[in-house]
């Protein structure tokens, strides 16, 4: 039954329809709410049962998603025995019309495959699978951007809509051996009803891409028989006319195997978006299909060019192809395996792995031929950071037992005995006569919120340690040189203020060591020397890849230009590699949701309160402890967002293309930032109950705090331009807080008005929390500054009685969670801080987070804060024409 124009469905009006489909129909409609105009999808009571719940789980999925890829689902009713779901009105075409004109222009495939596999990128992270990825569910809009609709079909992770929520309970169940989708664009595993993942996706965008190129299916029959059969067993026809790299991408996807397509869809992504760099089209055939599977890198050079009596490095595309090399991955963990490093003779890698489950993260050890692995330890708290010598016969690791230090265990197991107190980062040296260490984690290449750590080298013994280049605030990530005699570092020479890392060349005497200044200006961070290479594996902080590189200590540059090894969109950590070019490494990614921590029980778990993919901010819990809200960017610029603690839903209170920073709980409302693209910041209140925001500071800095009353906005800017106010009865501007050179940040107002606490820095190693009181719009002499805590700590959050202070500090080495006792009255400390949590592992850390983003704060004797959660497996890395030769 069609629905006629002017027809209500809740507040949708019907204007007129746009299509039709098996399940229901899709109209043009008008909110007469807020005046817009939507598309409505509806489906009567009397339909199927099935094509109900698809439209409901189809709201459900979409509504999980927020990407500019994807259509927008508004809202979700229903009335008059008919169901619908309002979403964004896209005006343009589906692709499945545009194709219907022949092939398009390979660079606008191109640009449109990058959109979908985008799109279809962020569902697969939230456990959402399409399963029905085809041009007519992909819209191209009059403005060129592309959406992708319809997950009517999707397979959802039930994690993500948990059990107990009344508007996400329903589920589209599939019986096992059913056959879901659309013939000519199903994976072969879909085809034969078996179950589905994220590359079953994957093959079925192949197909997608294939006919935007070619201008015909990829599988095509006189009938749906003949279709299934192509799909299981034949390949499409060559397409002519394109570069070799795009028809790559295409045939990859298409694989059979679903262990030799792409693994993930970002992964597709990239490699288009690779493609279109390349400057010349092939119209060679594609070649016939491999034998084996393939992982071709992407190779990039640099170009050297004087500027200024200067150098600098021209990034470029190489022509020649490189090398293929096969990339497999080696654990199969659902948790964090990570950090591997692999014997000189390639047959043994030891890992940290939190697996077993009971003790944390242990150290692990098995041979790359397979095998069972073998656990090395089994300690309480975590154990991390392994080198392997180059004999394979010991094992030196970081542990957290007995205040933390460097142990050596056999590598086939055995007694572990004590190396170094307070070592970090072990690194056996070429001929395993000595190690490197540092007193610091090793972090990946940033200094902010690290303490002072020290560079070390002892005897594989423990014996004859010795520390090296003691007049540096800054020394660690030590790398062996090719002689064994010289240690690549990063560090940071004695001064005040902003640091700034660098790499440095030094010998084990003495002498001064080199500095080279392509650690920062490339993002490299340097890994281990690999001897069939001659050149040192790195990562990149910008891509997050593995590279060869080649720095030259005698002109404080790359010796030739970096080579790229991988091409990925997870992080690629921690490579090793043996004498034969056998490289093994752990690709890890991390998510950053909102946490809860009940102080009464401080050593349980901490309880989740959000699952999605986009990082959250700033989280601030609301007096009565029912909800938090937060900064995060789902809608694609940083918005305002609640929780609500007890059942987990979520939703935004901006969207604004404004970047919202910093919310705040105040009597009646919620305050927040707000950054427009092109202007300085302002404050505004929202109403509890909703309405629009009003502005209470106009061209102030970063929102750090108000009272209560909302009279008195604090906030900070330049750094030299200390804690400002704003006293909105008076209209009075005044410098709360300053004392140059030091830095003050994350100002505080206690409960009662009568103090606030902040934080001074020196230099980004050092802060330490200050109490002052507080009279309003009134400068707060230095004098009056009290100390509460000692350098290294950040954060602060009073208790509602000023009796305590809870903050973090990097006083073990990694950022955990303290108490300090105060006296209310006079806010001076009593004792010394207490460890509340510790942090240490890194499956759940607050080292994760970055500096900006981390908050804490406390209601109801429950702490809440934002966590960043990791997790990973082992990889290994070899040249395609070793694959069948010993390692």
């Amino acid at each position: 039954m069609t629905l006629a124009e002017g027809t209500k469905l809740g507040p949708y009006q019907i204007v007129a329809l746009i299509g039709t489909g098996g399940m229901g129909s899709v109209y043009r409609a008008r909110d007469t709410r807020l005046s817009r105009e939507v598309a409505l999808k509806v489906i009567q009571h009397d339909a199927v049962k099935s094509g109900r719940e698809r439209l409901l789980q189809e709201a459900q999925a979409a509504s999980a998603l927020s990407h500019p890829n994807i259509v927008t689902v508004l809202d979700i009713g229903s009335e008059g025995g008919v169901d619908y779901v309002a979403m964004e009105l896209v005006s343009g075409q589906t692709l499945a019309a545009l194709l219907a004109r022949g092939a398009m222009p390979w660079r606008e495939a191109a640009r449109i495959g990058m959109a979908i596999a985008g799109a279809a990128a962020a569902a697969h992270a939230l456990g959402i699978v399409h399963r029905d990825l085809k041009p007519g569910n992909v819209m191209v809009g009059d403005d060129g951007r592309v959406r992708l609709l319809d997950f009517g079909l999707a397979k959802v992770d039930p994690a993500l809509f948990p059990a107990g929520d009344e508007t996400k309970t329903m589920r589209l169940q599939t019986a096992a051996g059913a056959v879901l989708g659309t013939v000519s664009y199903m994976s072969p595993e879909q085809a034969e009803g078996k179950p589905v993942d994220a590359r079953s996706d994957i093959f079925s965008f192949g197909a997608v891409l294939y006919e935007m190129l070619s201008g015909r299916q990829a599988f095509a029959g006189d009938s749906g028989a003949s279709t299934w059969s192509a799909i299981l067993r034949d390949d499409p026809a060559p397409i002519e006319g394109i570069p070799a790299a795009v028809r790559r991408v295409v045939a990859r996807c298409l694989r059979k195997d679903r262990g030799q397509r792409f693994q993930h869809m970002a992964d597709v992504r990239i490699a288009i978006e690779d493609a279109l760099e390349e400057p010349s089209v092939s119209t060679v055939s594609a070649p016939a299909k491999r034998a084996r599977r393939r992982w071709v890198p992407v190779v990039a050079a640099l170009a050297a060019a004087g500027l200024l009596g200067g150098a600098y490095w021209l990034w470029k595309r190489a022509t020649a192809a490189p090398p293929p090399y096969d990339m497999t991955q080696f654990t199969f963990d659902d948790g964090l395996t990570f950090a591997p490093s692999i014997s000189a003779d390639g047959k043994l890698i030891a890992y940290a792995s939190d697996r077993a489950g009971d003790t944390g993260i242990d150290i692990w050890v098995q041979q790359t031929v397979g095998g069972s692995a073998i656990r090395l330890t089994q300690e309480p708290g975590d154990e991390r950071d392994p080198s392997i010598s180059p004999d394979g016969s010991t094992v030196v690791y970081r542990s957290d037992r007995d205040g933390g230090g460097l142990y050596a265990v056999p590598s086939l197991g055995g007694e572990a005995r004590p190396l170094a107190p307070g070592g970090h980062d072990p690194r056996f040296s070429p001929d395993g006569t000595l190690i490197a260490y540092s007193t610091a984690p090793a972090g990946d290449g940033e200094f902010m919120g690290v303490r002072r750590s020290e560079l070390w080298v002892m005897e594989p013994t423990g014996d004859r340690a010795r520390r090296l280049h003691a007049d540096f605030e800054v020394a660690r990530r030590p790398v062996w040189a090719e002689d064994g005699r010289h240690l690549y570092f990063v560090g940071e020479p004695r001064r005040s203020g902003r640091p700034s890392p660098a790499l440095y060349y030094s010998s084990l005497d003495a002498s001064a060591p080199v500095k080279l200044d392509v650690l920062r200006r490339d993002s490299f961070s340097l890994a281990m020397w690999s001897p069939a290479h001659d050149r040192y594996l790195a990562g990149r902080r910008p891509d997050r890849n593995l590279w060869l590189v080649d720095p030259d200590p005698s002109k404080g540059r790359w010796a030739r230009p970096p080579e790229r090894l991988t091409l990925t969109s997870q992080r690629q950590d921690r490579p090793s590699v043996s004498t034969a070019g056998l490289i093994v490494f752990g690709e890890v990614a991390a998510t950053i949701d909102l946490w809860e921590i009940d102080l009464s029980r401080p050593a349980a778990e901490p309880r989740r309160l959000t699952r999605d993919i986009a990082p959250k901010s700033s989280p601030q819990v609301s007096p009565d402890g029912k909800s938090v809200v937060y900064v995060t960017n789902q809608f694609g610029s940083p918005d305002v967002w609640t929780v609500d603690v007890e059942s987990g839903k979520t939703r935004a209170l901006t969207r604004t293309p404004a970047f919202e920073n910093h919310p705040i709980f105040v009597d009646g409302g919620i305050a927040f930032g707000s950054r427009p693209i092109d202007g300085p910041p302002d404050h505004y209140v929202l109403p509890l109950g909703g309405g629009v925001p009003e502005k209470i500071c106009e061209r102030c800095g970063r929102l750090d705090d108000l009272t209560r009353d909302l009279r008195y906005v604090v906030f900070t800017g330049p750094p030299n331009d200390g804690v400002q106010l704003a006293d909105r009865k008076t209209g009075k501007r005044v410098t709360l807080l300053n004392d140059p050179p030091r830095s003050l940040y994350q100002p505080r107002i206690s409960q009662d008005g009568k103090w606030v606490v902040f934080v001074a820095k020196t230099s980004d190693l050092d802060g330490r929390i200050y109490a002052a009181p507080f009279r309003g719009a009134e400068t707060i002499p230095v004098s009056e500054w009290l100390p509460l805590t000692e350098a290294g700590d950040d954060k602060p959050v009073l208790t509602e009685d000023n009796s305590g202070l809870y903050f973090t500090s990097l006083a073990d080495g990694s950022r955990c969670l303290y108490f300090q006792k105060l006296n209310p009255a006079t806010m001076k400390p009593a004792g010394s801080p207490v460890a509340v949590r510790h942090f240490h592992s890194n499956r759940l850390s607050l080292g994760g987070v970055s500096n900006a983003q981390l908050e804490i704060s406390l209601a109801g004797g429950k702490l809440y804060l934002n966590l960043a959660e990791t997790r990973g497996n082992i990889w290994l890395l070899q040249p395609f024409q070793n694959r069948d030769e010993p390692r």
